[in-house]
């Protein structure tokens, strides 16, 4: 059972990763809890312990993110083994576990009507189904190409993740809107690339849409997004599912 939408079909190989990389996991598992809704109520409690505490009188919200981001997991571990109460469904139970450090790994995966691959996947092909866009809760769109697709396990529960490469939509050197109405993203203004622990690369499956990227012919780094439309239908034959150990 897939949890927050994130089922869909794997294309190509699955390849089995007996030990993920620890910081991969913390990363992936951290975007979890932050992305539930059925943990509103326990981060508020936190949140309201985290408060108590002496010198943490006036947090702000940067500061409860932090503490969310560092300290929520354990916290989560240790609230659901002494709590036997209603509230602490199986879902809960089993993301208070923490992910296996097992995983399966993805070079392709249709789901919401899309058709996508890795940034390695479509390397000297001329199909593009790399590029990506988030729409976050706070109305900013980020930009992105799909670099990796990992199938992490909570116990019985299953959860698809896209490791992305985010580019900068923050400032003009990473990103313009010229008077026509056209996006331009600068390919050389990564953000969260996964390389520091804080970076946050990731998001569900089913949380992004396609996009297709046109280089400027001036400028190899800046490029122009052009959105797509879901499709109904795919052509799954050639590409049969197998599995590999790495």
């Amino acid at each position: 059972m897939h949890m927050f939408d994130s089922v869909g079909e794997p294309i190509g190989k699955a390849i089995t990763i007996g030990q993920l990389d620890d910081q991969l996991l913390v990363q992936a598992h951290r975007y979890v809890l932050r992305q539930s809704d059925e943990l509103d109520d326990l981060r508020r409690e936190f949140r309201d312990q985290e408060k108590r505490k002496p010198g943490n009188l006036n947090l702000t919200d940067d500061d409860n993110e932090d503490l969310i981001g560092r300290h929520f997991a354990d916290w989560l571990e240790q609230k659901v083994i002494l709590d036997d109460g209603p509230d602490i469904t199986e879902n809960i139970r089993a993301l208070a576990a923490k992910p296996s450090k097992c995983g399966v790994r993805y070079s392709g995966y249709i789901i919401n009507g899309f058709r996508f691959h890795t940034i390695s996947r479509e390397t000297g092909h001329v199909a593009q189904n790399s590029g990506v866009v988030n729409l976050a809760e706070n109305g900013v769109s980020y930009y992105g190409r799909l670099s990796d697709i990992f199938e992490l396990s909570y116990k019985d529960y299953k959860v698809v993740f896209f490791k992305c490469d985010w580019y900068d939509v923050h400032h003009k050197a990473g990103i313009i809107r010229d008077e026509f109405g056209f996006t331009h993203v600068n390919f050389s203004r990564k953000i969260h690339t996964g390389e520091m622990l804080e970076d946050e690369p990731f998001v569900f499956s089913s949380q992004v849409d396609q996009i297709f990227y046109i280089q400027n012919p001036r400028s190899e780094n800046w490029n122009t997004m052009v959105k797509f439309k879901p499709r109904d239908i795919f052509d799954m034959g050639g590409e049969p599912s197998s599995d590999e150990t790495e």
